[in-house]
């Protein structure tokens, strides 16, 4: 039977493992076990996992060959059939996002986003403190969407431009459909999800946070995020939006453009 490549010659005395090399075997195996963390968190991809796994195990490279072979058997076990993390990472887990855009009412935490938490808290320990990344637990209220409109930016003392005159029109009444179809709800705060579908073919484009408020204005001055409770207040419902996630996402002509912008309903 032809012995495996890390198998030392039948003839030669097994080599003695010392206590620095248990050392050097155990830190390994905690490298791998955060890796397998990473992976099942998606934070890492399978190539990625491959080559920092094989990185891990030949770093010690002064160590016993069975030393490394107990990392190759480590590793194997962290991502084998059955393993907590395998299963994890290939359970069909549908990001927040994409259950969102069903309309699903968002479960809570998932267990892969509490161990990609574990994760962070391990590498990251000595950079001081850390976001709460959890997505929060909210029920589905509305969805103000315009496809073939460019977003224009909120620029105080600007604001008199006919292109942001004309994409606030755009917004309200986006919005006033949005509060016609919003599904009823007690909860007095909310969470706002926005997805900009910009047309930006040459420079970056404007900053993220500037085109926030015009679409906010639109969907509070329609009673979506609840009614005004003092009249003569500048406060118009949207300041009881507690959690805010934007991003961008280009696209490749202005038919493409718009926006879409979800509110769930917070504790809901």
């Amino acid at each position: 039977m032809t012995p495996l490549p890390w198998a030392p010659p039948a003839a030669s005395a097994p080599p003695r493992v010392t206590a620095t090399d248990a050392l050097d075997i155990g830190e390994q195996i905690r490298r791998l076990q955060v890796l397998a963390e990473l992976r099942a968190a998606g934070i890492l991809t399978d190539g990625e996992l491959t080559d920092l796994k094989r990185r891990v195990l030949w770093s010690g490279s002064d160590a016993p060959l069975e030393a490394r072979h107990a990392g190759m058997v480590q590793a194997a076990h962290i991502d084998g059939p059955g393993s907590a993390e395998a299963e994890a990472a290939g359970n069909g887990h549908v990001p927040p996002a994409d259950t969102q855009r069903t309309g699903t009412a968002a479960t809570g935490v998932s267990p892969v986003g509490v161990r990609a938490t574990k994760a962070r808290d391990k590498i990251s320990r000595a950079s001081g403190a850390m976001l709460d990344r959890r997505e929060p637990k909210a029920s589905y209220v509305t969805a103000l969407e315009v496809v073939g409109t460019i977003p224009v930016t909120c620029r105080p003392g600007a604001n008199k431009r006919p292109l942001y005159v004309e994409w606030k029109k755009v917004l309200h009444a986006a919005a006033a459909k949005a509060a016609v179809g919003a599904q009823p709800t007690t909860s007095e705060l909310f969470s706002l999800r926005i997805e900009l579908r910009l047309y930006v073919p040459k420079g970056p484009g404007s900053d993220l946070d500037n085109y926030v408020k015009p679409i906010q204005d639109a969907l509070a001055e329609r009673g979506v995020f609840g009614p005004v409770a003092y009249k003569k207040s500048p406060m118009k419902g949207d300041e009881r939006v507690d959690h805010l996630d934007v991003r961008r996402q280009r696209v490749s002509s202005e038919a493409e453009a718009g926006v879409l912008a979800e509110v769930w309903a917070l504790g809901a």
